[in-house]
């Protein structure tokens, strides 16, 4: 969660490019500031932030805090210089917003601006994250998207000025400004520091509205608090525009008379980043106190069920991550599994120390801890589907092996059937297994309760008894519960998707595999990357029309074949603002990829990893936990693979460290 908060009123000298510094000077006081503290990255912002008179202490208490905020700190090129962002670095800084407004020798000399490409190069080298704000005036539009292209992925903020220095307002070309918004993925208005001032309505740029309405996103677009009833109507179109009562948009002379008079009204618009799944909250303090000393590493015993080889074998994880199965859904129903044998014993081996009877060493979540006791929230919902949750919150601080809760996750594969051939899996070339029917039948029972129903296979849209569950889910029954799906997205196109007008989806991944389309090929064999890139953008276009918004993330299984096209695929992943998956191979089932027994071969991968690594840090560090969990998973494997016990985390093997610094 990110929280902008203004620490100055502005910069001195004022930029010569930027309106949006105050006529009455002033700073934030400490307490304003450190009152911030439940958001996970704070934005210090205003102009030049550098300049706030608290900073260095508030640094500094940041840094005592058990869990330290992400900071990042605003200000103008020329106020970071080397000196300064080095003094950020010591002072626990986690990265920069730079404002730009001029590049070029001759123009940064002229106006006396700071040089942002430098700043951006020189935060990124002392390992500080790079953010761009680009102050546009019309005559250095086409020289601003070029800084745009150069920086690109990096999130860039965009910031219109109606007038050139010295000149009367000459207004915006709107498809010009289309053409720099799309530069990448990550390029977006910069309304929030003036609401209603420094971008284009979505009236005057109807298309790139439909196709990628989270560009104007930080534009604060919400009611009046003032004039709640109040619509917008400063162009002719307000008057029959959707969003009248949200679009605080006044900023008339960015637009030419003819641009003013070609605005078109929004129909069917809605906000679709307002649609977020609900805010999770803490367990309750009288359950947390229940808890015995010792941490559960992983509470998916008490959470979730997969049925994820259509044979009928029950797990509490993916077959890939578990040693033992909990039991086989023919001749029994899914809620006698639940409680039955299997699942106890599960729960009894996850409450000890010893968890090898039950994971496998290259599980990520035993790395990560995304699933440990400490990480489990409740999600608001239902009276139904809250009091099972906390019900089960309850279970697992008793370590309850017979429990009275529901599971919150399943995960079904349909069918192994797939139409590809990936080099890793052996769905496609086994023959065909399909899940008994009676399951679909019973599924209905467990939906009120559920956070998430994951659909895998095989190829899970490839199957009929998937197709037709996914046209019939409804929303109004089911409210709290959303579906997860993993596909090749071979299937995902617009027809496809436009049947699937009553889920609710919650994330949608896609096993990509691979940066290039020639490793695409090689692993997946199946459609070409290109063809797959036009579903996915398809996919985000009809994320960006419905009226609950879900996440896309592109997944790949770490394996020699693939290792050194990840920075490409994180480029895939990045221009479209996804997010990614890292998953160590497993040799289970293409015994002949197994490569964790050739040192040099697995050194290799890591290696491919650390560069991965060294590029999150600088372009999409929120990847970073992804990465050192699939680089800890891959050393765990090659441990266990040589009789080795698995390291500890932080440590080391094969002579590298696990987490690199």
């Amino acid at each position: 969660m990110l929280h902008r908060l203004d620490v100055v009123s502005g910069c001195s000298p004022r930029c010569p490019s930027c309106t949006a510094c105050s006529d009455s000077p002033w700073q934030a006081s400490l307490e304003q500031v450190t009152a911030v503290a439940d958001a996970e990255t704070l934005l210090l912002g205003g102009g030049d932030a550098t300049t706030w008179r608290h900073l260095a202490e508030f640094l500094a208490l940041n840094q005592d805090r058990p869990v330290p905020q992400a900071v990042l700190v605003e200000a103008p090129a020329r106020a970071l210089t080397t000196a300064m962002l080095r003094s950020l670095v010591r002072r626990g800084v986690t990265g920069v917003l730079v404002q730009i407004e001029g590049a070029g020798a001759v123009m940064l000399k002229t106006a006396q601006l700071g040089d942002g490409e430098r700043v951006v190069a020189e935060a990124e080298a002392l390992g500080l994250q790079a953010h761009i704000r680009l102050c546009i005036r019309p005559i250095t539009l086409t020289l601003l998207s070029g800084v745009a292209g150069r920086l690109s992925p990096r999130p860039t903020w965009v910031e219109l000025i109606a007038a050139d220095w010295g000149q009367p307002p000459a207004g915006y070309q709107p498809a010009a400004v289309e053409r720099l918004l799309s530069l990448g993925q990550v390029a977006v208005f910069s309304g929030h520091r003036q609401t209603g001032y420094g971008y284009l309505p979505p009236c005057t740029m109807p298309t790139f509205w439909k196709r990628r309405p989270a560009a104007w996103q930080s534009a604060a677009w919400q009611l009046n608090p003032d004039q709640p009833d109040q619509a917008n109507a400063v162009l002719p179109a307000c008057a029959t525009c959707d969003l009248r009562m949200v679009c605080r948009w006044n900023d008339l002379p960015l637009l030419s008379e003819r641009a003013r008079a070609a605005a078109r009204p929004v129909v069917g618009g809605h906000l679709p980043w307002l649609q977020a799944r609900k805010t999770e909250i803490a367990v309750p303090a009288f359950i947390v106190k229940q808890r015995p000393p010792a941490e559960i590493a992983c509470v998916s015993p008490w959470t979730t069920m997969e049925i994820t080889d259509p044979v009928g074998d029950v797990r509490q994880c993916c077959s890939t991550w578990t040693v033992r199965h909990c039991g086989n859904v023919h001749g029994t129903t899914l809620g006698a599994l639940w409680n039955g044998e299997g699942y106890q014993t599960a729960r009894r081996i996850m409450s000890g120390a010893d968890l090898a009877p039950l994971c496998q060493p290259l599980c990520s979540r035993l790395h990560d801890r995304k699933f440990s006791e400490s990480k489990l929230q409740i999600q608001p919902g239902s009276e139904r589907f809250v009091k099972n949750q906390l019900l089960m919150a309850e279970d697992i601080a008793q370590r309850r092996e017979v429990v009275r809760s529901r599971p919150i996750r399943m995960t079904m594969a349909a069918s192994t059937f797939c139409n590809y051939n990936c080099i890793m899996c052996d769905n496609g070339r086994t023959p065909r297994r399909d899940l008994a029917d009676h399951v679909w039948e019973e599924l209905p029972e467990f939906m009120p309760t559920l956070r998430s129903l994951t659909l895998l296979g095989g190829e899970p849209l490839a199957i009929q008894n998937t197709m037709r569950f996914l046209r019939d889910f409804d929303s109004d029954r089911w409210p709290d519960a959303v579906i997860d799906l993993v596909t090749n997205g071979s299937l995902l196109t617009e027809k496809v998707l436009d049947r699937l007008g009553k889920c609710s989806f919650g994330d949608l991944t896609v096993s990509l595999n691979a940066g290039t389309a020639e490793v695409y090929e090689q692993v997946q064999r199946g459609l070409s990357l290109a063809t797959v890139l036009e579903n996915i953008d398809a996919l985000v276009r009809y994320r960006d029309r419905r009226p609950r918004y879900f996440g896309i993330t592109l997944s790949f299984v770490v394996q020699p074949a693939n290792a050194h096209t990840l920075i490409p695929f994180g480029e895939l992943a990045s221009q479209r603002n996804l997010r990614v998956r890292l998953i160590a191979l497993s040799g289970e089932n293409a015994p002949e990829l197994d490569f964790y027994r050739d040192q040099d071969v697995v050194a290799s991968v890591v290696a491919h990893i650390d560069a991965f690594i060294a590029y999150c840090k600088k372009i999409r560090p929120e990847w970073l936990p992804e990465a050192w969990a699939a680089r800890t998973a891959v050393l765990s494997e090659a441990a266990a693979r040589r009789h080795d016990p698995a390291p500890a985390a932080g440590g080391s093997i094969l002579g590298q460290e696990l987490e690199p610094r």
